[in-house]
């Protein structure tokens, strides 16, 4: 993902600051329409993921094997996926049979926000109980407060309370992009930082945080996108963005435990 990112990073700015070089000075406009939008978003990205895919980094080991053995040694792994499933697939299947139904959105918002309190507590614990070295526990210990209040947000929106004073007066799209734009640029750097971190204990860890944050990715596309034109989300895109978001817990919280298994076979090791 840190590959991507970079790439990313690359490739954005420069179709961004040649397109309004281009319409600005040869056109004499600013071109503003969704559908110029949705090119400067998503060609960025599919030329991201192609060149990723060639040039990814290799942890060593696959997703399917990380979840075979926690679904093998973890017990909690396999009650954790089992619900996500019984909240998913009758979120999609009653998305198209009763459209108006919106109980399966509620639900799954306040089952990620649980995720993301369940997420946080577990991982400052981790940073406590661990041999850590004390920049890493700053690290970990930011993440958990940021996953924390992530999951605080779905139930008492302290986000938007707090900072609507500083977006007086402007547009919805624009106070929604910009501070939740920041916020989630924010966060991808410290995931990025505290997946080295993982890396150094644990590959399989690593993995799992690099798919929570492509979940994150896709996720923020979608709404960036839906939100050009509405300040809400339709069918599938809805169901789409609440899937990510349950799916995104659920890989951290995984990591969480990959990396409980791993320090509990090191101290095993460790009094042998």
């Amino acid at each position: 993902m840190r590959q991507l990112i970079k790439i990313w990073l690359i490739l954005f700015p420069t179709l961004l600051v040649s397109q309004l070089a281009v319409t600005l000075f040869a056109f004499h406009y600013i071109d503003l329409r969704f559908e110029l939008f949705g090119q400067l978003i998503l060609i960025p990205a599919f030329q991201s993921i192609l060149l990723h895919r060639v040039t990814r980094r290799d942890y060593g080991i696959s997703l399917k094997s990380t979840l075979t053995v926690l679904l093998r040694r973890r017990p909690l792994a396999v009650i954790l996926l089992i619900l996500d499933c019984a909240l998913l697939v009758p979120s999609w299947l009653l998305s198209y049979t009763r459209p108006g139904t919106q109980w399966a959105l509620s639900v799954s918002a306040y089952y990620t926000g649980i995720k993301g309190l369940v997420a946080g507590v577990g991982l400052f614990v981790l940073a406590c109980r661990d041999n850590w070295r004390r920049s890493d526990r700053l690290w970990l210990s930011l993440l958990a407060f940021g996953l924390g209040g992530y999951g605080l947000n779905y139930f008492v929106k302290w986000i938007e309370a707090l900072t609507n004073p500083w977006f007086q007066g402007w547009t919805l799209f624009f106070h929604l992009t910009t501070l939740y734009g920041i916020l989630f640029a924010a966060s991808l750097l410290l995931m990025l930082k505290v997946q080295t971190v993982w890396q150094r204990r644990s590959a399989a860890a690593a993995l799992l945080l690099d798919c929570s944050m492509a979940l994150a990715l896709l996720a923020a596309m979608v709404v960036i996108l839906s939100y050009f034109n509405k300040p809400y989300l339709e069918v599938p895109w809805s169901i789409l963005v609440s899937t990510c978001g349950v799916l995104f817990m659920s890989s951290i919280l995984l990591a969480e435990l990959e990396l409980t298994r791993v320090s509990t076979k090191t101290w095993q090791e460790t009094a042998k």
